[in-house]
């Protein structure tokens, strides 16, 4: 069969695949629903709560955010990494206000925002503390600090570079393998020269101090650092560019050499190989996503790091953290989307507040 021939029966076959895939999302994401409603039925609320916030409206259930969540190159050129949904484009206002499904209003005042101080050091090294479920949800500006370019920087971001459609999407894939394949393959090799930055060390060293609770680390990055750096376990919601999978998912799955210069067919199934994370047009990993959801909502305090919460539906599950009644914490420069319903919104890198938060932590312990 032609290589032309096999993309052809590619495309051909993930058009029969999608209701299928619908389907078993809806079903993950009412098992996720039920053993949400065990779990709080068990659970006794032990954190001191600082005082909480209505939660915004316009922000949808769970569910109706995973409903949301097939990818589209075409929605805002200037922000998005691989897995952003179709119904972006509509999101985003300059005033913070977010249209059909978005986090919601920001309301300034209402969050505890400040810069690093001991205080509100002090005030979440409490809060971790007192915690028995812990989650950290990463962006793609902790990897900044290792010199990987976000995807939306006005100055270096990557799509003001190249077109994301021809690179970063499955219709760009099925129509120029080699093009997609090339493009991915240089940001592997920049990701390979580059090192864990001292962010992601301090996130580790914070799951070793916290080694008596559970602590998940869920990451829209597709660079792997955080395993690197020695967390686990780590959920990465869009995929990983270590890995290769079949396009039919018929099992075949490999490492990423830097040898596999070219794409190729599947030696399983004969359909094409591809990298193993979520390009535009494709729907996110339902287990993946739904093991999001689940530890989201069961968590006692959610930390968000360098994210901008413009990638849906990921940007829903602090969301969801918070509605479930979880603390959460934003560290951050500047001010998000999030910075009007997170209970601390701190003014602070990642490497400096985790840092000083894990020290603060040790010395109690010593």
């Amino acid at each position: 069969m032609s290589r032309d021939a096999i993309f052809a029966q590619s495309a051909d076959l993930s058009i029969q695949t999608s209701a299928a895939s619908s389907i078993g999302l809806a079903l993950c994401c009412i098992y996720t629903t039920i053993a949400r409603s065990r779990h709080s039925a068990a659970r006794v609320e032990t954190l001191p709560r600082p005082p909480t916030h209505p939660m915004p409206t316009g922000c949808p259930p769970p569910l109706e955010g995973i409903r949301q969540a097939r990818a589209d190159p075409r929605a805002e050129r200037t922000g998005q990494q691989p897995g952003i949904c179709e119904n972006q484009a509509r999101m985003g206002r300059p005033d913070g206000h977010f249209l059909g499904g978005g986090i919601g209003p920001t309301r300034p005042g209402t969050m505890k925002e400040t810069k690093m101080q001991s205080g509100s050091l002090e005030s979440v090294a409490s809060v971790v503390r007192e915690a028995k479920e812990i989650v950290v949800f990463s962006g793609a500006g902790l990897s900044a600090d290792s010199g990987i370019p976000t995807f939306r920087d006005g100055a270096t971001g990557l799509w003001n570079k190249v077109d994301p459609d021809e690179v970063a999407s499955i219709e760009g894939f099925l129509r120029n393998p080699e093009r997609v394949w090339n493009w991915l393959l240089q940001l592997k090799k920049l990701v390979d020269e580059r090192q864990p930055n001292a962010g992601h060390q301090a996130l580790a060293r914070l799951q070793e101090i916290c080694r008596a609770k559970q602590l998940t680390v869920i990451t829209q990055n597709i660079d792997g650092y955080h395993s690197r750096a020695g967390n686990a376990p780590v959920l990465e919601v869009h995929g990983t560019i270590h890995r290769l999978r079949c396009q039919q998912r018929c099992g075949f799955s490999a490492d990423w050499e830097q040898s596999a210069a070219e794409p190729f067919s599947c030696p399983r199934c004969g359909a094409p190989v591809r990298p193993d994370l979520v390009l535009f047009g494709e729907m996110l990993d339902e287990e993946v996503f739904a093991a999001a959801e689940m530890c989201s909502m069961t968590a006692d305090l959610f930390f968000c790091v360098g994210t901008s919460f413009t990638v849906q539906p990921a940007a829903l599950l602090p969301v969801w953290a918070k509605r479930a009644g979880a603390t959460v914490v934003e560290v951050n420069p500047h001010p998000t989307s999030l910075s009007g319903l997170a209970d601390y919104s701190i003014r602070s890198g990642a490497s400096e507040f985790f840092t000083a938060l894990s020290a603060k932590l040790a010395a109690r312990q010593a």
